[in-house]
């Protein structure tokens, strides 16, 4: 078997560890202390994760095609820079994100303040 989930599992840990994002998902799957190895909690968190993959709201898929949309033009040159793309396409998560219930806005606007052009993307 290669090394691959391995490498990608360090990838994971060198971007995540610490984060705010890891500590919630590690709340969220207390209940997977339950499991008899880690193994198995790790196969089962992936089956759950693939299950409510599989159940995302029109909305949630709705974003992933506008970003995918942002790419095309990008390679089309329709951006011309490549901020612009940039810039287009944090603008399409951030008014995705803006209208999910239960974020915080205001953080929600610290958070993008670098990321966004000045004017409406």
């Amino acid at each position: 078997m290669t090394n691959l989930p391995q490498y990608r599992l360090i990838s994971l840990v060198m971007d995540k560890a610490g984060s705010a994002e890891l500590k919630a998902l590690k709340e969220q799957f207390a209940a997977f202390d339950l499991c008899a190895d880690q193994r198995t909690a790790a196969a089962f968190g992936y089956l759950l994760a693939k299950e409510e993959a599989d159940t995302l709201p029109p909305e949630a898929t709705a974003v992933y095609d506008r970003v995918c949309e942002c790419l095309e033009h990008y390679e089309a040159g329709e951006y011309g820079e490549v901020t612009n793309a940039a810039d287009k396409l944090f603008g399409t998560i951030y008014t995705w994100l803006a209208h999910q219930e239960g974020l915080d806005k205001e953080v929600l606007k610290e958070v993008f303040v670098t990321c966004l052009p000045p004017f409406d993307a």
